[in-house]
């Protein structure tokens, strides 16, 4: 009996040592290293930081309410994300200046956001954005929003760059609806950690005031994507 359980106990460790050699020499092929690498540049979809909800804006179009939604937020002490494109920064200076000064976090979207392309396309569009607004506002972003753009060309953009690839938890689809509509996005259920993205719209800077009182009754803080991914750096 204690023999056949010595064979047994043989054959499991035969099976386990055969398993362990199999994954190796499959880990070391092209193709995996490839995937594994896919996984380990997936982007950010949401942080770790218990309490926080961290707020980005994108800003590339449409951001004539964007001084009042900074009024709103200098008045309650609040730092947020912009996510600024570089044609933007070069372009309105005063106001890029203006959210270093108050304290707000910055990442970028690429110096054209719409424009999409291979890996080499896309770095070199962000690592022109990250130019420009170096060159405007003294501040290198650390943070990359890639939108609608290819994930496998923006991660390697990112990793080249040493920027961290952030997407959202949610957005709150600024150009859709009314102040209210935002609000109760904004409103459902929200978790630890919740990345939310909002444009610059009349209607979402209307709602922002709501937004932030609505998430302090439900306990959380309004900060910025790093506070919420619990690494932040300004």
């Amino acid at each position: 009996m204690r023999v056949a359980k010595s064979k047994g106990m043989a054959a499991v460790n035969i099976c386990l040592a055969a398993l362990m050699l199999s994954l190796s020499v499959a880990i070391g092929t092209p193709a995996a290293t490839s995937a594994m690498g896919a996984l380990y540049d997936s982007p950010v979809y949401r942080g770790r930081e218990k309490g926080v909800i961290g707020l980005e804006c994108a800003v590339s179009w449409n951001a004539a309410a964007l001084p009042a939604l900074l009024d709103t937020l200098k008045q309650r002490g609040i730092a947020i994300t912009f996510l600024v494109s570089g044609e933007w920064a070069e372009e309105n200076g005063e106001l890029l200046r203006r959210m270093t000064r108050e304290g707000h976090e910055l990442g970028t979207m690429g110096y054209d956001p719409m424009r999409d392309g291979n890996a080499q396309a896309v770095f070199r569009d962000v690592e022109k954005a990250l130019r420009a607004i170096q060159a405007v506002c003294g501040v290198r972003p650390a943070l990359y929003y890639s939108g609608g753009r290819g994930r496998n060309s923006s991660a390697g953009a990112a990793r080249r760059l040493g920027l961290k690839h952030v997407l959202c938890t949610a957005d709150l689809l600024s150009g859709r609806g009314d102040a209210k509509d935002i609000l109760l996005r904004a409103l459902d259920k929200p978790f630890d950690g919740s990345i939310f993205l909002l444009q610059p719209t009349a209607q979402a800077v209307k709602a922002a005031p709501a937004i932030i009182e609505g998430l302090m009754r439900q306990g959380f803080r309004v900060g910025a994507v790093g506070e919420a991914l619990g690494e932040y750096t300004r």
